[in-house]
């Protein structure tokens, strides 16, 4: 009988963790994208503007950058011919 109660506790102790666990139910949060058409991107490396482009944007980090379309469920938001500029940080000085 004690090894019976002992096998039984150890089941019920296996659920419970398996259960709390979240493991088994647990999903992961996948990245809302982006898909940006019709921009301009200027890249300061090569000193040269890319015309047209799309940019999947996947969080916060650029997927891919293309001139042909990419397919994808995304949110897209059409550029209008506008420029991105990748890293580039505008300074401004306040006056009162």
């Amino acid at each position: 009988m004690p090894h019976r109660i002992s096998f039984l506790a150890i089941i019920i102790i296996g659920l419970i963790s398996f259960i709390t666990s979240g493991s088994v139910f647990a999903q992961e949060e996948v990245p809302q994208q982006t898909l940006f058409k019709n921009v301009n991107i200027f890249n300061g490396t090569d000193d040269r503007l890319y015309e047209n482009h799309s940019v999947l944007v996947e969080g916060n980090i650029i997927k891919a950058i293309s001139a042909s379309e990419i397919k994808t469920n995304a949110t897209v938001i059409d550029g209008g011919g506008v420029g991105k500029n990748g890293g580039l940080i505008r300074f401004t000085r306040m006056h009162d």
